[in-house]
């Protein structure tokens, strides 16, 4: 059956979009899968707000030290590329920032699964906003993980720098800059695979009349009706 992945950088709403259509056209047995929730370490993630990519950094990071995070996160994404086939009922893909860069495993999993992919578009002021509210919603994170001293680590050089024991977040032009220089080569990436099948994450936000125009290009690459 058809796969379609769901490109973009982080808070561009992929997962969202991913829970909502799923909800929607629950009937026809969509398989969804949320890359970033397959990333965390098996042993850890025994809830549902465990089953998250911060929990890694929660687990791995020590002192100043992300490397080991940052390992284990990109071991994991290779093996969440080569772990993907063709299923049994459509399928969806909410991709992480950087899955499609993994290579040569996203090249072998686009020659094997022949996905339709959607990139998701927000520019680096967009991204730095949603990375802010993110990183200040208190739902999210609690107030018992809001004071780890590795809280905000998984934004290191993106929304947040290493000071005095903690991640601090930093200037905003500073946080655009660096948000610009990590999206370009994943924006190249996001815009050879989508082939034109791009949205404004915000219009999908914040207008009706686009979201369902998008959810049925989905449809329309899945192959089942409305």
């Amino acid at each position: 059956m058809a796969t379609v992945v769901l490109l973009g950088f982080s808070t561009t709403g992929k997962s969202t979009i991913l829970k909502d259509f799923a909800s929607r056209y629950s009937s026809y047995n969509l398989e969804t899968i949320d890359t970033d929730r397959r990333i965390p370490i098996p042993d850890y993630a025994k809830t549902e707000e465990d089953a998250h990519i911060y929990t890694v950094f929660n687990q791995l990071v020590k002192g100043q030290d992300r490397s080991k995070a940052l390992r284990y996160i990109e071991k994991r994404e290779r093996e969440i590329l080569n772990s993907l086939q063709p299923g049994k009922n459509p399928q969806i893909v909410a991709a992480g920032p950087a899955l499609a860069s993994r290579e040569p495993e996203w090249t072998k999993f686009t020659k094997r699964v022949n996905p339709v992919c959607f990139y998701l578009e927000k520019t680096a002021e967009e991204v730095y906003e949603g990375l802010l509210n993110r990183r200040n919603d208190k739902k999210k994170f609690p107030k018992k993980v809001r004071e780890r001293a590795d809280f905000g680590s998984w934004d290191e050089d993106v929304i947040t720098e290493y000071e005095n024991g903690k991640w601090v977040e930093i200037p905003k032009v500073r946080a655009i800059a660096n948000i610009t220089r990590h999206m370009k080569p994943l924006i190249q990436i996001y815009e050879a695979h989508s082939s034109g099948r791009k949205y404004k994450s915000l219009d999908l936000q914040r207008n009706s009349a686009v979201k369902d125009e998008f959810y049925a290009k989905i449809r329309d690459a899945l192959g089942i009706p409305e």
